[in-house]
């Protein structure tokens, strides 16, 4: 039995070894796909037994004029990275996560308001389209796409490039998009500007057209999902990375655009991983992107909303037993001092990894206070392009993944003309 287990000891290594060089010369070798394209149909008799009684993948015909987003960073991983980020088990997480999207309402008429309160929910408002980073396996995506089947029956999932001068043939890019309308076109396209662990990572953007007029009509959106890196201490990372997401995006629209076609939105969202009220994100506060597309949450460089909070959790905190009910959590995070407890501050000098193990801020007493940037560093964001006729009705910062996640879902609904 000893010789038996030494030398499957000693073999295991070499196997795992021979197996990814494999899986680095198929990658290197071979072409693949960027991302996996999916919709999701059923029978007559499936349908009828849906939410909405009909076909999902024939719900987006019905006209409209408003249209929601919503970005959320899942960290649905595998488990040696969650626990490195201190999150919890993902096996009982992710199905959770799933069910969890679906917690979504009807927007009150009047969505708009001046105080926190009226801007954070517990339950998600009704979202037509899902940009999520972090669904790093398969699995995770098609534990999503199950649950959310019913209203969401298109996808584009498992995204990526797999080069070995891209990401080592290592990491995707983690990003995801669920829709209710149709998608008629999309590109993904890693980001040049990273360095370190990230080189590993197929860190980009997507950006999807979709179809969301009614037979016959062309009217079409544009939407783009991105996630910066992280942690990139004073280097000019993100700034380059948003800078060349904003360049696709723009080519994306000229090369897909058809004669007809009648452009109703434009949006880019996702994790950017920068707040604009930190003094260690004044370049990217100031970023030229802001010329072409509106941030409805800031006031300008430096400056948010008064209403506004952060969506970065504090790892240190993410076992806490008041995020168990999204309820408290929402509580928490329209009480001042209190969500300094839970998110981090808008005052981070530098990007380092010391942000993941940054505790609850005291002052000399040993108590927490309330601060002008407390809990308010917001690195989650939808911006949609400046045309006269977008509209923004409603923003809203959503609880309901209290527990789940160390970020905070983000939602805004715009209406056009």
């Amino acid at each position: 039995m000893g010789q038996l287990w030494a030398s499957s000891h000693w073999h295991l290594p070499l196997w795992a070894c021979q197996a990814t060089l494999l899986h680095i010369l198929v990658c290197h070798l071979f072409a693949s796909n960027k991302f996996i394209h999916m919709t999701v149909k059923h029978s007559p008799s499936t349908a009828q037994n849906g939410c909405s009684g009909k076909d999902p993948a024939t719900v987006s015909a019905a006209p409209t004029n408003r249209f929601t987003f919503c970005t959320a960073n899942l960290l649905l991983a595998p488990e040696c990275v969650v626990r490195f980020n201190n999150n919890r088990f993902v096996y009982t997480r992710g199905p959770e996560v799933a069910r969890r999207l679906l917690w979504q309402k009807p927007l009150p008429d009047n969505a708009l308001g001046v105080a926190a309160e009226q801007h954070v929910s517990v339950l998600f408002p009704e979202v037509d389209f899902f940009c999520l980073q972090e669904v790093w396996e398969r699995v995770w995506a098609l534990v999503l796409a199950k649950e959310l089947q019913q209203r969401y029956p298109h996808y584009l999932y498992d995204i990526g490039e797999h080069k070995l001068n891209v990401n080592g043939c290592m990491g995707a890019s983690g990003l995801f998009f669920a829709s209710k309308y149709p998608i008629v076109g999309a590109t993904f396209e890693t980001f040049k500007c990273r360095k370190g662990w990230a080189r590993c990572i197929s860190y980009g953007v997507l950006c999807v057209k979709v179809d969301v007029g009614s037979p016959g009509e062309q009217r079409v959106g544009y939407v783009a999902n991105l996630h910066t890196q992280a942690y990139q201490d004073r280097d000019p990372i993100i700034y380059e990375e948003v800078r060349q997401a904003q360049q696709v995006l723009e080519r994306f629209c000229t090369d897909s655009a058809e004669p007809g076609d009648r452009v109703v939105f434009r949006v880019m969202c996702g994790d950017f991983n920068y707040d604009n009220i930190s003094p260690g994100d004044a370049m990217n506060q100031n970023h030229p992107l802001f010329g072409e597309f509106e941030d409805f949450c800031r006031v300008g460089p430096g400056e948010d909303k008064p209403w506004t909070v952060g969506t970065e959790m504090r790892q240190v905190m993410i076992f806490d037993e008041r995020l168990n009910s999204p309820g408290s959590f929402r509580r928490i995070l329209t009480d001042d001092v209190e969500r300094r407890r839970f998110l981090l501050d808008a005052d981070v000098e530098s990007q380092t990894l010391e942000l993941a193990r940054a505790p609850p801020p005291l002052d000399s007493e040993g108590r927490l206070r309330a601060s002008p940037g407390g809990g308010r560093r917001r690195i989650d964001h939808i911006l949609h392009a400046r045309q006269p006729e977008v509209r923004v009705c409603n923003y809203t910062f959503v609880a309901a993944l209290s527990g789940l996640s160390d970020h905070i879902p983000v939602c805004m609904t715009v209406e056009t003309a």
